[in-house]
């Protein structure tokens, strides 16, 4: 019997040890857990810090920018005609290095181009400011995802290198959606540049389609290249505010996590595939207006369900 409980006692010990181990343990990754939300609430406090910083520092000179392209096609629209004279009488002369007849349209189109880029950086702050305060804007607007897909690729003409064969195919039928156009494109941007900057030695092909999925009442654009493809362990990481494998070239780790969050905010999802060596696939999924509609009745009845119920149990 003295045996038994010795042997008893010896036992009540290693489960008081093992379970003394266990707490310790679930109290460490407890910690863990506790210290990974305070690191993410500390980064999104520093994003909103960066968001408020950025939409001030950019505004002032922005706006500067803006009007001096407005004073100086104004300015060459009064000028043209006595050009124009100078011609006439004198003959053709150059201007910048280049015949006048060619300097004429050429510095029209450049002061549109100042006033129009300047319009579309404002915009992208205020999508900032948005993302910063929410809301809901983007729902009272309309977007047409193939004139997305032009003005994005508008915008990144003069970085699209000669070595990057770029192919388009758009899809034809494709509704007009609840969105907005100048957020998506920002997102198309973002990843194009990424499609780009993932080639080998910048050499390469990036693809770009569109197409409406009517069965499941969704628009789709999908960018795809042959560049090195992503690593398991980076692609976990990648939509995390402020992780960027390019911050040695610039890169802010900020444009996908945003891209994300204005997909997600559209009631989308952005999605990426992709395998080391073989290339990435980036996909937006919107949907489109009777879809979005009809998932806002669901989450609305969902809504109701869940207060009826609340309601008979108290």
């Amino acid at each position: 019997m003295a045996a038994s409980l010795e042997l008893r006692e010896l036992e009540n010990l290693a489960l008081q040890e093992e379970l003394l181990k266990a707490m310790k343990l679930e109290v460490q990754e407890e910690k863990k857990l506790v210290m990974a939300r305070l690191i993410q609430t500390n980064k999104m406090t520093s994003l909103g810090l960066l968001l408020s910083s950025m939409a001030h520092e950019i505004n002032n000179p922005n706006a500067s920018i803006r009007f001096s392209g407005y004073m100086i096609g104004k300015v060459w629209s009064d000028a043209v005609p006595l050009l124009d004279r100078v011609r006439e009488e004198e003959g053709d002369f150059y201007l910048g290095g280049v015949p006048f007849e060619k300097a004429r349209h050429a510095m029209t189109d450049n002061a549109g181009k100042i006033v129009e880029n300047s319009e579309r950086i404002a915009r992208v702050v205020q999508g900032l400011r948005d993302y910063g305060v929410g809301g809901d804007a983007h729902l009272h607007q309309k977007l047409e995802l193939n004139a997305a897909v032009s003005a994005a690729l508008s915008v990144l003409a003069c970085q699209i290198k000669k070595d990057v064969q770029l192919k388009t195919s758009l899809g034809t039928g494709i509704p007009v959606i609840p969105g907005s156009q100048s957020q998506i494109e920002q997102v198309l941007i973002n990843l194009i540049l990424n499609a780009m900057q993932a080639l080998d030695d910048g050499e390469g092909e990036v693809h770009l389609t569109t197409r409406h999925d009517a069965d499941n009442g969704e628009v789709v654009v999908e960018v795809s290249d042959n560049g090195v493809g992503i690593k398991p362990e980076t692609m976990e990481r990648l939509f995390e505010p402020f992780y960027s494998t390019k911050l040695d070239r610039g890169g802010s780790g900020l444009g996908l996590y945003i891209s994300q969050y204005i997909v997600v905010e559209h009631g989308g999802r952005l999605q990426l595939t992709s395998a080391p060596g073989k290339g990435t696939m980036a996909r937006v999924v919107l949907p489109t207006a009777h879809a979005a509609s009809v998932r806002g009745m669901v989450s609305a009845q969902d809504g109701q369900h869940a207060a009826d119920a609340l309601h008979q149990v108290g």
